[in-house]
C-alpha cells in the first residue's frame, strides 16, 4: 500500500536569496493522507522453516487453489491443516484443491478436495512378472552358479521366498533354476532341471527371441497356516510367472544380475507427506509409497487496466 497527501496548506511562500540572507523554501502543512495505490507484489519472499509438515510455500509464481462450495479462491498462504474428516484445509476452513491420480498412476486434469483416509488399505497384488537386469560375467567359467533371493506375493496375498540360480553352460548360455543346480556333467535324475535358459550374442546382448518368456513355472516356499494364522509347516508350491530379460547383458567383469518381482502384500496407510513438486505421498506399512494427488497451483496473466 502506498499513500499520498490528501491536502496541504501553504503557510508562507518561498523567498529568493538576498545579499544578506539565503533563500527559503515555502512552508506547507499537511492536512491528512489518503491511499494512493494498493499493489499486489508477486515476487517471492524468503522461505522459512517452521517444522510443520503441512506448512507449505510456493517457490516462484503461483497461488494455492482453495474452495468453498462451488467458489474457488487463490492464496499464497500455505499454512494448512487437517479437519475432522481428514480433509486438507487452510486457516479459514477452505478446502485445498489437488489434481487427482487415475488408476494408472497418472495425473488427471480433474481437481478436487485433498482427503487423507487414515484407514486406507493398499490391497495385495499377486506377483505375475519378474524383471531380470544387470550383468552375467562372460568370462565366468562353465558351471559357475550365481543366486538371487527374492520375495514374491502368492495368490493369498502372502509374501513368500523364492531363489533363482543362474548357471553358466557354454560361452553364451546361462540356465536358470529354482533349486540349487547340479555340477555340470552330473547326470543324476534326482538333480533339478532348469526351468528356462538365456542366450547372448557376440556383443553380450540377449537374443531377441529370449528377451521375454511367458508362463515359466518356478517353485516358491509357502507356509501352511492354521486358524490361528500361525505358520506351522512349510511346503513348496509352483507359480507361473512371466520373465523379462530385456535389461540383462553378458560382458566381462562382475556378475551383478538382479531379479525384481512385481506385486505387493497388503499395506495400511501409516503416514503421508507432501513433496517438493506438490505431490501428496501416502506411506504404507508394506513399504510402498503411492501418490494420492498433486496440489493444484494457479497462475494469472497480469496487466495494467
Amino acid at each position: 500500500m502506498t499513500f499520498s497527501d490528501a491536502m496541504n496548506q501553504t503557510v508562507s511562500g518561498a523567498s529568493a536569496a538576498t545579499a544578506n540572507k539565503g533563500g527559503t523554501n515555502s512552508k506547507q502543512i499537511g492536512l491528512g493522507s489518503t491511499i494512493a495505490t494498493i499493489d499486489t507484489i508477486h515476487t517471492q519472499s524468503s522461505l522459512q522453516t517452521t517444522g510443520r509438515d503441512l506448512d507449505l510455500g510456493i517457490s516462484g509464481d503461483g497461488y494455492f487453489v482453495v474452495k468453498q462450495g462451488d467458489s474457488l479462491s487463490y492464496t499464497r498462504a500455505g499454512n494448512f491443516y487437517l479437519d475432522d474428516n481428514g480433509t486438507l484445509v487452510n486457516a479459514n476452513g477452505l478446502k485445498v484443491q489437488a489434481y487427482k491420480i487415475d488408476e494408472n498412476g497418472k495425473r488427471s486434469k480433474t481437481i478436487g478436495d485433498v482427503a487423507v483416509n487414515v484407514n486406507a488399505i493398499l490391497p495385495a497384488i499377486t506377483t505375475t512378472k519378474i524383471s531380470v537386469s544387470g550383468n552375467l560375467a562372460s568370462d565366468a567359467i562353465d558351471g559357475t552358479v550365481f543366486s538371487q533371493q527374492m520375495k514374491v506375493v502368492d495368490e493369498k496375498g502372502k509374501e513368500q521366498t523364492a531363489t533363482i540360480y543362474f548357471q553358466k553352460n557354454g560361452n553364451d548360455k546361462w540356465e536358470l533354476f529354482d533349486e540349487e543346480p547340479a555340477a555340470l556333467g552330473d547326470t543324476s535324475t534326482t538333480k533339478p532341471k532348469p526351468f528356462t535358459s538365456v542366450k547372448f550374442d557376440a556383443n553380450g546382448q540377449i537374443v531377441a527371441a529370449d528377451k521375454t518368456q511367458a508362463g515359466q513355472t518356478i517353485n516358491i516356499s509357502s507356509g501352511k497356516e492354521d486358524d490361528s494364522d500361525t505358520a506351522v509347516d512349510e511346503s513348496i508350491q509352483k507359480v507361473n510367472l512371466d520373465l523379462d530379460f530385456s535389461n540383462l547383458t553378458q560382458v566381462k567383469g562382475s556378475t551383478t544380475a538382479l531379479v525384481n518381482p512385481d506385486g505387493n502384500k497388503e499395506g495400511k496407510l501409516e503416514s503421508f507427506n507432501i513433496g517438493s513438486s506438490g505431490e501428496i505421498n501416502g506411506v504404507y506399512s508394506n513399504g510402498l509409497i503411492t501418490t494420492l494427488g498433486q496440489l493444484a497451483v494457479a497462475k494469472f496473466s497480469m496487466h495494467q487496466a
